[in-house]
């Protein structure tokens, strides 16, 4: 039986995509069938479901040094959030969640096996239950596993080999205007109008009722800038969440809480006040279960050294006068770094292979992050912006997709996917022109 690669589309591809796919020889294209995508009817037949049948007995599934080593993943838990409540409510047991996913990787490696898969393909990183548990097995098994991961360019994805950890190179050297790119993010050059208001379109449900209730409480909350700017400190930017920018890119610091209480501490010890920064998305896509009054209060606590900034407010000016960004994965490192201003990080951040001393990435060790972080304030902006030059010419040759269009034009839903798809044709063209 010959090996077979499979590729994973998910959602929001265009049809070209799956004719592309399924025009290639020994392709399964696999889906969740208990998640699923939003896919075209005419393809839907086209998909293999890797759970389709849970509740089977497959005997050459009894693997339980894997199965050890995929139900103990601390995110498991955490992705129930991504479904529906309904389907939650069917799974209210701690025991009848834990089965349910036990049973996931049983049909998993039952899929693998049954297809003799040897490549797998993710189009983008799982971020859903089942298809973030597929993965997990397949790496564990050895086999080949690349996913197409966000670079510092919206336009453009890194093929990254998940069992080498390394970036996979695009030996096909498409034209990107960096130069261009770099002006877009310079302060300069940026849009910098202050948000004046905050627009909440929700239905008139409880959900409202939360989300009106946080902002209203966040924003008493906030102080002064004029208070903020008598002292030295990092600003902190929030993530909204749920995403896949934290869960599962942001590892135990899913838990931006955790990234808070190290970042205090650092604070603390250089005198610094750490400023924290909600994100605008949150407003539009409100979780109660993310964000509360709670989590407000939670934060504050932390020290006397925290403050809320208002976001409604322009955030180049107070990235102007911060000493440093901080962020678990987010698209501020750009802002940060082009303009001069040193980094710290806490997970698995788009700029892979950043060798330079302006990212200060937290591993654990508070004594650590305090050397690399006063190392990084001692560097002057130009010596910042140089690396940061270098660097971004290394990710634009090495990553899949479009050429830069303007932040606004790369933002757009329709050339966002395109490019996305583009990307991912990219890498797979590369794959058959080396074969």
């Amino acid at each position: 039986m010959k090996f077979k690669t499979g590729i994973y589309l998910g959602s929001n591809i265009d049809e070209s995509s799956y004719e592309y796919m399924l025009s290639k020889k020994n392709i399964v294209l696999f889906a969740s069938k208990v998640f699923p995508e939003r896919v075209h009817s005419k393809y839907k037949g086209k998909l293999n479901y890797f759970d389709e049948n849970l509740d089977q007995i497959y005997s050459e599934s009894f693997d339980y040094e894997l199965i050890d080593s995929v139900i103990s993943d601390y995110n498991l838990s955490l992705l129930w959030n991504r479904f529906h409540f309904r389907f939650r409510k069917k799974f209210r047991t701690e025991i009848s969640r834990y089965e349910f996913q036990l049973s996931i990787i049983h049909s998993s490696i039952h899929f693998i096996k049954k297809h003799n898969l040897e490549n797998i393909y993710f189009a983008y990183e799982p971020h859903n239950l089942l298809t973030y548990i597929f993965k997990k097995v397949c790496i564990y098994l050895g086999i080949n596993s690349v996913t197409m991961r966000v670079s510092p360019f919206v336009s453009r994805l890194f093929a990254y080999d998940d069992l080498k950890k390394t970036i996979i190179e695009n030996k096909n050297k498409d034209a990107f205007a960096l130069e261009k790119f770099i002006k877009s993010r310079e302060f300069n050059s940026a849009n910098h109008d202050e948000m004046s208001r905050v627009s909440i379109n929700f239905p008139l449900n409880i959900s409202l009722y939360h989300n009106l209730r946080y902002h209203k409480y966040l924003f008493k909350s906030s102080t002064p800038r004029d208070q903020i700017f008598k002292s030295d400190f990092i600003i902190f930017f929030l993530h909204y969440q749920p995403e896949s920018t934290t869960l599962p890119d942001g590892g135990v610091f899913v838990s931006q809480f955790e990234a808070l209480k190290v970042l205090s501490k650092l604070c603390e010890s250089l005198n610094f006040k750490l400023v924290v920064r909600d994100h605008p998305a949150t407003v539009r896509f409100f979780n109660k279960n993310w964000r509360s009054k709670y989590f407000v209060d939670k934060i504050k606590n932390i020290g006397k050294n925290v403050v809320f900034d208002d976001y409604r407010k322009s955030n180049v000016e107070i990235l102007k006068k911060c000493k440093a960004v901080a962020t678990i994965t987010g698209t501020v490192i750009n802002e940060g770094l082009v303009n001069g201003i040193p980094v710290i990080t806490f997970g698995d951040h788009p700029f892979h292979g950043w060798r330079g001393k302006s990212i200060v990435q937290f591993k654990g060790s508070f004594d650590r992050l305090i050397s690399s972080f006063k190392i990084a304030l001692q560097l002057k902006k130009d010596e910042i912006i140089k690396e940061t030059k270098n660097y971004l010419s290394f990710a634009s040759k090495k990553s899949f997709g479009g050429d830069f269009l303007g932040i606004e034009k790369d933002s757009q839903i329709s050339i966002l996917w395109f490019n996305r798809h583009k990307a991912f044709k990219d890498y797979i063209n590369s794959i058959d022109n080396e074969n």
